[in-house]
């Protein structure tokens, strides 16, 4: 709203110096009309001009002050407006703007004292009565919400807003008889209007507001009349219908009501609420009467499945076997993937579901036997083949049958259906869903999150699976991978976590909200509560425009809705869910406040020994540090981003948002008064949830330990309201009578009141023991009742907690709700001493006796702290595949193109009967892009084939890691990595990753040298010395190491390689053998493809960036095979690499062998102080890179190496480093084949100051001495040295131990470069 400028009646009676010239005047008039346009700039000129002639105008200060508002200088409008309330008291305008500021600053209650203070210096203002009308509303003043519109309406008696919103205040009073009076006299007002198409659409929605406060003042009879006189001017016949039928229904004309409904069902047979109002009309209340009646409905509807569903609902026995047993039927032959949902209402009933069952195997026998539903005496002799039921009848039953079992928690048998359903049909997302889902259900959240992704890959345009796949990361406490996951369907270039924030997506807040409580990181879980709880804040601010709008628009109805909801928005289920959390988050914290280092906890601190903790903590805190950073980076990018923004939008009147205080985890779970902050997430709980009964409990929790008994009392009277047998009352209650008895009274009245109101809770003269045998005695069967009769035992004698664990550990088969997630409470429980010391055998057995009874939940699994533990580890004790109990899951890896997908194509083929197949014949293979799943049978064992791309080599580890899963459970049973031998680029990697994997995966691994015995491939003896394969299986302890020749199969149409049978079932045998003792075993086959190098990421402690200024850009050059630009210090280097190319016919003429021929040149910058090194450093150069590569790949073929010195003001050392880095950096671009990649460090010996490692121009142009040392990638060897200067034998071994750790940081440095190149 915009201030109305004073009048001259007003001008005149305030101060003379308040009062402007006609000129001035003119201006401020204009001031007024620039803020309403939002032409700002033009707005502050025009108020300068006023200001320098009267500096003290108040009211003009007050508009500058708006303005300034608007363009965000908060502070500075204030500061403003109050000068300007100071200069004129009596001023409306200063008091009008105050009253705007405060609202815009959301200081409703500021804002209406304002407003109500300008209208006493202006009691007729329109603009003023209308703001102030409009806070009122939206704070609830519904009192003072009648006065301002009675005050309008009296003014204004024109305006339709008038007259309705004078209306709607009576209204929301429950003055109903003056507000259908008012409404009426409108009525009659508005007789002689024209029918116009806009008129006819308000008045119809008049005419149904109107009837709704009849009906709301439950005048049925005049709302009957009134819809009957006016049903021709309503324009909605729907809900015209269904007002009529629910009039007719409360004045009981049945009859009537019965033609309406009929009426309503032939519109929308889908409609429950339709179908069970109509039984009410026909008053049936016998089985048969319904029946009879939905047996003509569905004769007259046969499409709609409402009648239907509502049939099964009364029916029992036969009939019951009869409707259900057709319904299922239509549904497995149309293929209804929700079928189960539709019918789960059923299972409530233990006849029905018995019922069912005996159906459902009945159908698959028959099927399986027949091809129908129906058994047949002679085989299939009379079948015909329309009778016989398509193949997917069969695919939907067993998909059926999984949900029904998995429903019953029969869990082996629910896998066993979805394992048959998708070994038919292995491309369809809803069974590894499904599957997905049984293992949620079963607790093992990892495998489950698996299948989600696995469900995902297969159809990645679909938002609903993304979602799915989000929520089960979620529970797999996956966060990262769960935002990358969502990420896929949010705007791009933006923040996944705020996208999602800025879209109001609760649903994964609250998630992440969850997972980060099970990983103990308690800031970020409340971080996403208090989220979630602004989310809410901001439905209630956003409801302010609609208040005008409603009532302008003349949409009535849907605004009374609109309020009625609004009013409890806080009772919805994504906010009580968060507040909980936050509630029993703050609990736990004032219970247990965080120490100084408990940011650095490690989970599994016991397991680990002290130098691992110590990395551990100096990896947490570097990687802290580094998010912080970034993080400050992207505030400072956002807020220089909205600067920009805002500059811009100045002149086109976009006010600022109000901006929110940033949510930090680590000051949220640190806060000093936790009990206040979880009052701010309980009063709503209170107001808006009183009759959940979580709610009460938390509540008591929390007066509990601020100790006010009045309030925990009324927290205990409502919980014997709702629910006199809840568990948690038990123990509640016992707490509060033992806190009474060791409390001293002051105040006798509140000791009587107490002592009243307990009455009414329990009998009076028991012991708090007796009472609490009596409540075991009571409640025997039910494992949660038992959990509060512990909690009960150990507050009455905390000292010895070893009866209450052993009674609360104790697992009974006549318990009612032993369920998964009961159990698992307890574990946790017990796990985080909420029970009190507990002796770790007794934990441990607990946990062996949940692990029988649910074998596959993850909290459950044994944690194997030891090696000698897990190379023990059998097939009777490791956990299973998460696909199929019977089946072999294989995890595949390999650099991108080393024949992956042709080795599965190749067994697929195999498994198909092709044993005769021509396997010289070229197959076209695409690369993988992500993940690829492959099933086929071999010797009656199900293969599960998992191949990850090698674009996805930096998160290789996640999938095949212990450590990435909890409790380490391994999901695949075998790992193949494959190698190229005749793209062996970087071997180096190569080797690392075979490190990582031989390290953490604890099953079968084999490794396949591809294309072996190719013309180009490497010798037996290149192969040994390359990839050092003895060193790495020594590295595994009891472990075979088995290298021999199983079979070549061939992808190249010039191999002279054959393969028999006998080899191919020789390594088919091989890849499906599972079981035993660990062991490495290494395969030679021969498949013909394009190598691409990917590498992984080691797990060095701090980057190469902390020892110096570093940095690289490859592919900086186009036009070349490959190219690199690296810094080291002050020196900058680029290479530009050309070839392998054939050898021009003098050059071959001068080359004695047919080998490769390296071309090394380089050029300084003009002006160079290293001029002359350029031979030296040629010479050098051309000796490392002669050393390295693998020259037999290229037989008569040339390679030019061009460096340039672009920067170089430090000494020759860090020069000679720069380069000899760009070059390594530049053939790793060109993927040339190289027996290992290789880095330079400079070391120079300062006169006072010794060895220098990487030392600064200052220090190198100081020392006369200095050493270049290359090193190759496993840093057993110096590949290459330069040294300048007087040292010793013992200063240059000094000098190459100091410069070993950093080169494998450079090396660590390659690799990340290298993997930005591969995602890109």
């Amino acid at each position: 709203m915009v201030p109305t400028p004073p009048s001259s009646t007003a001008a005149g009676a305030v101060n003379q110096s308040q009062q402007l010239a006609s000129r001035e005047q003119t201006q401020f008039k204009k001031v007024v009309r620039f803020y309403e346009q939002k032409q700002y700039k033009k707005g502050l000129t025009a108020a300068k001009e006023i200001l320098k002639k009267a500096p003290n105008h108040g009211e003009t200060l007050a508009m500058k002050g708006l303005i300034l508002n608007s363009t965000g200088k908060k502070e500075e409008a204030l500061e403003n407006i109050r000068n300007g309330i100071k200069n004129n008291m009596q001023s409306h305008v200063c008091w009008h703007v105050y009253g705007l500021y405060q609202r815009s600053e959301r200081k409703y209650d500021e804002a209406i004292k304002a407003y109500k203070r300008a209208l006493q210096c202006e009691k007729d203002s329109l603009t003023i009565l209308r703001d102030l009308s409009l806070l009122q509303i939206q704070m609830r003043d519904l009192e003072g919400y009648k006065d301002t519109r009675h005050q309008l309406f009296i003014l204004k008696p024109g305006q339709r807003a008038s007259w309705i919103g004078f209306a709607m205040s009576y209204h929301l009073l429950g003055d109903y008889d003056m507000a259908f009076s008012v409404l009426e006299e409108y009525r009659k007002t508005q007789q002689d209007k024209p029918t116009e198409k806009q008129y006819a659409i308000e008045h119809s929605e008049f005419l149904l507001y109107q009837n709704l406060v009849m009906r709301d003042g439950k005048q049925y009879d005049e709302a009957l009349k009134h819809i009957q006189m006016y049903e021709k001017d309503i324009l909605n016949k729907l809900v015209l219908q269904e007002i009529k039928y629910e009039l007719y229904m409360l004045l009981n004309q049945y009859d009537r009501a019965e033609t309406i409904l009929r009426d309503l069902i032939e519109r929308n047979a889908e409609n429950k609420k339709y179908y069970l109002d109509l039984e009410k009309c026909l008053h049936m209340t016998t089985s048969y009467e319904k029946m009879k009646f939905y047996d003509d409905l569905i004769e007259k509807y046969p499409r709609a499945d409402a009648p239907k569903q509502i049939r099964l609902q009364f029916l029992t026995g036969e009939p019951f076997s009869n409707a259900v047993g057709s319904y299922l039927q239509r549904g497995f032959q149309k293929g209804v993937p929700s079928l189960f949902q539709s019918v789960k209402f059923l299972y409530s009933s233990s006849e029905k579901v018995k019922i069912i069952d005996t159906l459902i195997q009945t159908y698959l026998k028959n099927i399986v036997t027949h091809g129908t539903f129906d058994s047949l005496s002679n085989g299939n002799n009379g079948v015909v083949d329309e009778d016989i039921e398509p193949a997917t009848t069969l695919l939907w039953l067993q998909y059926y049958l999984a949900q029904h079992y998995d429903y019953l928690e029969d869990t082996n048998r629910a896998l066993e259906f979805i394992d048959a359903a998708i070994h038919d049909t292995p491309t369809l997302v809803e069974l590894y869903m499904f599957k997905a889902k049984i293992y949620k259900h079963a607790g093992d959240f990892q495998a489950a999150a698996v299948l989600m992704d696995e469900a995902q890959s297969l159809d990645t345009a679909d938002r609903f699976v993304n979602c799915k796949c989000t929520k089960y990361l979620l529970r797999a406490n996956h966060i990262s991978v769960a935002s990358e996951v969502a990420g896929k369907f949010t705007r791009e270039g933006s923040s996944p976590g705020e996208y999602l924030k800025e879209m109001q997506c609760m649903w994964f807040e609250l998630d992440s909200a969850k997972a980060y409580r099970r990983l103990k990181k308690y800031g970020e879980a409340l971080k996403k509560c208090h989220e979630i709880e602004r989310h809410f804040q901001e439905f209630i601010e956003d409801q302010f425009d609609f208040h005008s709008y409603c009532l302008r628009k003349m949409v009535l109805c849907a605004y009374v809705d609109m309020l009625n909801l609004e009013d409890h928005i806080k009772g919805h289920r994504f906010f009580r869910q968060a507040a909980q959390l936050a509630v029993e988050i703050y609990i736990r914290l004032y219970d247990h406040p965080l120490s100084e280092n408990d940011s650095d906890k490690n989970e599994n601190a016991d397991n680990i020994s002290a130098s691992e903790m110590k990395k551990y903590k100096n990896k947490q805190r570097r990687q802290q540090a580094r998010e912080q950073q970034e993080k400050q980076k992207q505030i400072e990018a956002d807020r220089k981003k909205k600067e920009s923004q805002r500059n811009k939008n100045k002149d086109d009147g976009e006010e600022e948002k109000i901006k929110e205080e940033e949510l930090v985890g680590e000051k949220l779970e640190r806060s000093e008064k936790p009990l206040d902050e979880a009052m701010r997430f309980l009063q709503p709980l209170e107001d808006f949830s009183q009759s959940d009964l979580e709610t009460q409990y938390l509540g008591f929790e929390v007066y509990y330990r601020r100790l006010k008994c009045t309030l925990m009392l009324r927290c205990l009277k409502r919980m014997k309201k709702f629910n006199p047998n809840y568990p948690k009352f038990h123990s509640c209650l016992m707490k509060f009578l033992m806190l009474i008895q060791k409390h001293s009274w002051t105040d006798e009245r509140l000791k009587v009141l107490i002592e009243e109101e307990l009455k009414t809770l329990y009998k009076h003269g028991r012991s708090i023991e007796d009472m609490n045998a009596d409540f075991i005695e009571k409640h025997s069967d039910s494992l949660a009742h038992r959990i509060e009769a512990s909690k009960v035992m150990l507050l009455l004698n905390p000292s010895n907690n070893t009866k209450a664990i052993q009674f609360l550990t104790t697992l009974s088969p006549s318990s009612t709700d032993q369920n998964y997630t009961t159990c698992s409470g307890i574990y946790e429980s017990l796990r985080m001493g909420d029970f009190g010391q507990c002796d770790t055998q007794i934990i441990e057995n607990y946990r062996s006796e949940c692990h029988k009874l649910w074998p596959l939940a993850n909290v459950f699994l044994t944690v194997q702290s030891q090696p000698q533990q897990q190379q023990q580890e059998t097939n009777s004790t490791s956990p299973p595949s998460p696909y199929s109990s019977s089946s072999v899951s294989i995890l595949v890896l390999g650099c991108r193109s080393s024949g992956k997908s042709l080795l599965i194509k190749r067994l697929d083929e195999l498994s198909n009967g092709l044993h005769q197949k021509n396997f010289d014949e070229f197959i076209h293979i695409q690369s993988t892009i992500g993940k690829t799943l492959t099933l086929f049978k071999w010797k009656r064992k199900m293969i599960e084939l998992h191949e990850l791309g090698g674009i996805l080599a930096p998160i290789w580890k996640s999938s095949y890691s212990s450590s990435s899963v909890r409790d380490n459970k391994i999901i695949f049973d075998k790992l193949i990595y494959i190698i190229d031998t005749t793209q062996a680029t970087a071997s180096s990697f190569v080797i690392e990753h075979l490190e990582n994997i031989i390290l953490n995966f604890k099953r079968n691994i084999l490794i396949i040298l591809n294309k072996y015995m190719e013309d180009n491939s490497m010798t037996q003896n290149e192969l040994n010395e390359l990839f050092d394969l003895k060193t790495l299986v020594s590295t595994q302890t009891q472990v075979n190491n088995h290298i021999k020749l199983k079979n070549r199969v061939s992808n190249s149409t010039n191999s002279s390689v054959s393969t028999t049978d006998g080899d191919i079932n020789t390594e088919c045998e091989n890849i499906t053998q599972t079981g035993g003792q660990s062991r490495i075993e290494v395969m030679e086959i021969n498949m013909n493809e394009k190598n691409v190098m990917s590498m992984e990421n080691g797990n060095d402690e701090s980057p190469i960036e902390h020892y110096c200024q570093v940095s690289c850009q490859l592919s900086s050059i186009v036009k070349s095979t490959g190219s690199a630009t690296f810094t080291l210090n002050d020196s900058m280097c680029t290479c530009i690499l050309n070839g392998p190319s054939e050898l021009l016919q003098r050059q071959q003429l001068e080359s004695s062998k047919n080998q490769l021929h390296i071309d090394v040149q380089y050029q300084t910058r003009q002006g160079s102080l290293t001029f002359y090194l350029d031979k030296l450093i040629e010479q050098w150069l051309e000796t490392i890179v002669q050393s390295t590569i693998i020259k037999q790949r290229y037989p008569r073929s040339q390679i030019n190496l061009i460096l340039y010195e672009e920067q170089n003001l430090a000494g020759e050392a860090t020069l000679l480093s720069c380069i000899c880095n760009t070059l390594c950096l530049t053939m790793l671009d060109a993927n040339l084949p190289m027996k290992y990649a290789f880095a330079s460090i400079p070391v120079v010996l300062h006169p006072t100051k010794g060895l220098l490692l990487l030392p600064n121009t200052k220090d190198e142009l100081t020392s006369k001495t200095y050493f270049v040392i290359v090193f190759e990638t496993t840093l057993n060897d110096v590949l290459a040295l330069h040294a300048i200067g007087q040292f010793d034998i013992k200063q240059l071994n000094d000098a190459i131990e100091l410069a070993k750790p950093v080169a494998k940081k450079l090396f660590q440095f390659y690799r990340n470069e290298l993997e930005k190149r591969v995602s890109v």
